[in-house]
């Protein structure tokens, strides 16, 4: 007994050290070099600018406020902003606001000063660079016509500093466009940037329910090693202002419950998101959801080249997966909200499309489902019904038994385990 007393004592000090020691060099370094890393991207990082909205204005003198290129593909119909290069005026074809195909379609972005504003845009960001592409740049228009899927459209600016900013946009049938910037150092001497991209939400939806069942507020995939799903609610966010996860890779923006505005960068770029609030001139809040890539070196003459994509549309589980398989994008089709129950809820949905596919009917569909899940749960359900007759069955001589042994439970327990024994039942398949 005392050497085991003697060990015990012996393995609670090593343990103390070897934690003290795991604490000191290995967590505190990391916190630091974290900490250093948030702030770098913080005082780097644009910042929600709260913009002089004297009123709410309608949509119409909102989209007139700068000079636009307008966008007409299979799935959307709006236009862009030259003024940052904002997406910033799109509705979704095919999704109407009510259930009457005459109805107005569901608009997912709105230009800044009119009612419930919502708009992405991205740009350069360089210390003592003045001048750099933000969200009120305006950008110059080199190939004149719509942006569709068959017509990408190039834009172009010049800083100060001369540094040549290039951008071609491209879109799909779908609900991804595409953003090419290529930046030019044209000075004397080097230069250090890097590329940011962010969407501002004024207000909080309309349509936000109620309930807490289905996620709205900000969604990613983000992660250092290994990707996770991060999801603050609107709530959440309101409550912690300021937000920031270190990424190689995967994807971020603001959800509603069926629709998504989500920058998706190379996957294999290092950023810092970051979710902050801010106010307008009126007091209202601004949500916003935005990234920092990682800074690159630009020498004299040198040349960079960044590539991101921005889906805008509804989450609809066919489009993601395609967009996961076509360009990479890490477990895309968890955007949509499948709850604790994924591992149940994404196969019965799975079926569920495929029936409805076949028939085109969604009740019908429904129909063909339920049968397929009686077919496989039979064997379970017809093994409890067996059970639950053999129960029945000798229910009579169950209470006989519990009256005459009633006051000894030993004895009564003991019997009643004989009984289930010799009539081959079990209560829990039951």
């Amino acid at each position: 007994m005392p050497t085991d007393n003697k060990n015990f004592i012996v393995f609670v000090i090593v343990a103390g050290i070897i934690l003290l020691g795991y604490q000191m060099f290995i967590i505190e370094p990391q916190a630091k070099r974290a900490a250093a890393e948030r702030a770098k991207a913080a005082a780097t990082a644009p910042t929600v600018q709260a913009q002089p909205v004297a009123k709410v204005i309608t949509i119409p003198q909102a989209l007139a406020q700068s000079p636009r290129v307008a966008i007409d593909t299979p799935g959307l119909a709006g236009s862009i902003s030259l003024k940052g290069a904002r997406l910033d005026d799109l509705e979704l074809k095919g999704y109407n606001e009510e259930v009457a195909k005459t109805s107005p379609l569901v608009r997912l972005l709105t230009p800044q000063g009119a009612d419930d504003a919502y708009f992405a845009f991205q740009g350069w960001v360089g210390a003592n660079l003045p001048g750099m592409p933000d969200q009120n740049t305006v950008w110059t228009l080199v190939t004149p016509g719509a942006l569709t899927p068959s017509h990408p459209i190039a834009l172009a600016y010049r800083s100060p500093g001369g540094l040549t900013f290039s951008r071609v946009i491209s879109v799909d049938g779908q609900s991804m466009f595409t953003f090419t910037d290529q930046v030019v150092n044209g000075g004397a001497a080097s230069v250090t940037l890097a590329p940011f991209a962010s969407a501002e939400r004024y207000g909080l939806p309309n349509t936000l329910s109620k309930s807490s069942i289905v996620h709205e507020g900000a969604i990613g995939m983000l992660g250092e090693d290994k990707l996770s799903l991060v999801q603050p609610s609107y709530k959440d966010w309101k409550k912690k202002t300021d937000q920031s996860w270190t990424s190689t890779g995967g994807w971020f923006g603001i959800t509603d419950k069926y629709w998504m505005t989500t920058f998706i960068p190379a996957q294999t770029e290092r950023l810092q998101a970051s979710l902050r609030m801010g106010q307008d001139a009126t007091g209202g809040d601004i949500y916003e959801a935005a990234y920092l890539g990682a800074a690159r070196a630009l020498p004299p003459g040198g040349t960079t080249v960044e590539t991101t994509h921005v889906f805008t549309g509804a989450k609809t589980v066919q489009v993601l997966d395609r967009y996961k398989a076509s360009l990479g994008v890490p477990r895309f089709d968890d955007a949509v909200d499948w709850g604790i129950l994924w591992f149940l809820t994404k196969p019965i949905f799975s079926l569920l499309e495929y029936f409805y596919r076949q028939v085109g009917n969604v009740g019908v569909a429904i129909l063909m489902v339920t049968v397929v899940i009686r077919v496989i749960t039979f064997p379970l359900a017809n093994r409890g019904y067996e059970m639950g007759v053999k129960m029945k069955k000798i229910q009579p001589e169950l209470q006989a038994m519990q009256k005459k042994l009633k006051d000894d439970p030993a004895s009564q327990q003991k019997e009643m385990m004989a009984l289930y024994q010799r009539e081959k039942v079990n209560p829990v398949t039951g």
